[in-house]
């Protein structure tokens, strides 16, 4: 396991394959809080793709212009994602969301973390 790093708006580390990503609290996430997650993101990756568990239980609100943003370019450096959000609104608003937006990597909802892991377990070692 690669130890726990604290970026300014979350924490990431990487177990068995898998970047875990657990965002701060957050009342509102707008774009610029949205590059500047990406770009730590990006940082701590050094350049290697993984499959990517985003725990979104600490963002509140988010800008549309910061989902899009997120949307696309998140998707930087990630083989697939599995984003853990027990909130059932929030759950069924990602959806929608990704419904809408068509992900271009592999992008799952659960409301577990375990089961988000085992569908990302899948995607280890392959290309995004």
């Amino acid at each position: 396991m690669i130890l726990p790093n604290q970026g300014t708006y979350s924490d990431y580390w990487i177990f068995e394959g898998i970047l875990f990503f657990v965002y701060h609290e957050i009342p509102f996430l707008d774009l610029k809080i949205a590059k500047a997650v990406l770009k730590e993101r990006l940082e701590f990756q050094d350049g290697m793709s993984f499959p990517i568990l985003c725990e979104t239980k600490g963002i509140q609100d988010a800008s549309k212009s910061a989902r899009d943003f997120l949307a696309l370019e998140g998707s930087i450096l990630a083989n697939a994602v599995a984003i853990v959000e027990q909130r059932i609104v929030a759950q069924s608003m990602i959806q929608l969301y990704l419904r809408r937006n068509q992900p271009l990597i592999p992008t799952e909802v659960f409301n577990n973390s375990l089961e988000a892991q085992k569908y990302l377990y899948h995607f280890i070692n392959s290309s995004p």
